[in-house]
């Protein structure tokens, strides 16, 4: 038996990683925290792109770029399999980042059905900058203290 799309059908993102833990799930709009070079990769219900359409040299087309970064972030998008897009950021995720994640508008799967963008935008942030001294010391200090 083979499902065949109705007009009304529309793609849909299936899963979402990196993904909010289950005690973040009761809230409205779970924040995830992002690391090192953590990729963000987003798996649809039906393939978006022809099998080899991403192989060609150079960056890949904005057409099939279903990632919305805001404020945009420099990286490459690839496609893994004809229904699973991974965006890769060029350096490690920068500091105090507040980065909300959405689908581009218009997406389309490769039979045309329009992307339903439920459950977006997702919220990210990465840890703020921070500095820690173990041990300071200083001979003009020393020696006005009295070495106290």
């Amino acid at each position: 038996i083979v499902a065949l799309a109705t007009p009304a059908e529309s793609m849909r993102v299936a899963a979402f990683t990196p993904f909010a833990s289950s005690a973040a799930v009761g809230a409205t709009t779970p924040t995830v925290k992002l690391l090192g070079v953590q990729p963000l990769t987003m798996t649809f219900t039906h393939a978006v792109i022809a099998l080899g359409s991403d192989w060609g040299p150079g960056q890949l087309p904005e057409s099939l770029n279903p990632f919305l970064l805001s404020p945009p972030v420099a990286g490459s998008v690839r496609w893994v399999t004809t229904s699973i897009a991974r965006f890769d950021p060029d350096e490690r995720w920068p500091t105090d980042l507040h980065l909300s994640v959405g689908v581009k508008p218009g997406l389309t799967s490769y039979e045309g059905l329009r992307v339903a963008a439920d459950g977006f935008p997702r919220r990210f942030t990465t840890p703020g900058l921070t500095m820690r001294a173990g041990d300071v010391s200083s001979a003009a200090a020393a020696a006005a203290t009295n070495g106290s």
